[in-house]
């Protein structure tokens, strides 16, 4: 593959991504409060591969109502006895335990 290709790709690959997530907020945006948090904890357990460089932070606030503490209070919880993630954490970098206590936590709150 030679280096235009490649570049067109890239491109390709990368507007399809920022589709899809701009989709999923605009669909989350609109939903009343409780689904549009169980609508992410979806998204979450689901390690779609096209959310796998979000940010946490970009993603908990999807829904409405959900402002910095609740994102902040969600990143503590996820991070477990290790103190909360950081704040450029990212949906793959997060491990099955800590994605498995954010869903259940975001779950919880809904």
């Amino acid at each position: 593959m030679n280096a235009v290709a490649q570049r067109e790709s890239a491109l390709a690959m990368a507007n399809e991504v920022r589709l899809c997530r701009s989709d999923a907020r605009r669909t989350i945006s609109a939903m009343p409060f409780r689904e549009g948090r169980h609508a992410i904890a979806d998204l979450i357990e689901e390690g779609n591969p096209a959310w796998r460089t979000a940010k946490l932070t970009y993603v908990l606030r999807f829904p409405a109502s959900s402002g910095p503490s609740y994102e902040r209070r969600m990143r503590r919880v996820a991070g477990g006895n290790v103190g909360a993630l950081g704040a450029t954490a990212t949906l793959g970098s997060l491990t099955d335990r800590q994605r498995e206590f954010l869903v259940l936590a975001i779950r919880r709150t809904a």
